[in-house]
């Protein structure tokens, strides 16, 4: 049911559109019942779903690719997925506070500090797509990266950015005392 108490529309199945449904039908349908439609005679229906069985599956459009499930493998390969999509939504909330710092702080400092965390979210993406790909590629093959020295090369980054903040404040504080 849906939320209103009232009975969801149930969506026909392949077979009832295979058998010419309504207009109504027509429209919920997906490429592939249409596809399957589109054949006159039950012969021909059967003869395009045994062709479409046959077909490898090869994922979308080479975006996927499709490995057996043994053990834990899609549960490696969606944690890796969750980590890498927070790592971005870490990466653009960075950016969103650097966008903001140098919107409304347009002296030195703030322009500077807007700066540092722009090129800070932009060394996360990378960060994160690189470390995304070399997990999905080790897990292919059966193994488990540790993450050293990108998780070095991160806090080495993040020290300079804060380096980097505390001179441009040091430097435009005597600029402001003389």
């Amino acid at each position: 049911r849906s939320s209103g108490g009232t009975p969801a529309a149930r969506r026909p199945s392949a077979r009832e559109l295979a058998k010419g449904g309504s207009v109504r039908a027509l429209v919920a349908a997906t490429p592939a019942e249409l596809w399957l439609m589109a054949a006159k005679t039950s012969d021909e229906r059967l003869g395009l779903v045994e062709a479409a069985a046959a077909l490898p599956a090869v994922g979308y459009g080479g975006l996927s690719v499709q490995v057996p499930n043994e053990g834990s493998t899609a549960r490696d390969h969606l944690a890796n997925e969750r980590t890498f999509l927070a790592w971005i939504r870490t990466s653009i909330a960075v950016l969103s506070l650097g966008l903001a710092i140098a919107k409304f702080d347009t002296d030195v400092e703030g322009m500077s500090f807007g700066a540092a965390f722009i090129v800070l979210s932009m060394y996360m993406f990378f960060y994160s797509g690189t470390r995304y790909s070399e997990n999905a590629s080790a897990m292919q093959q059966g193994q488990y990266l540790i993450a050293k020295d990108g998780v070095w090369l991160l806090v080495n980054v993040l020290l300079l950015v804060a380096l980097l903040c505390a001179t441009i404040i040091y430097i435009s504080d005597l600029g402001h005392r003389r």
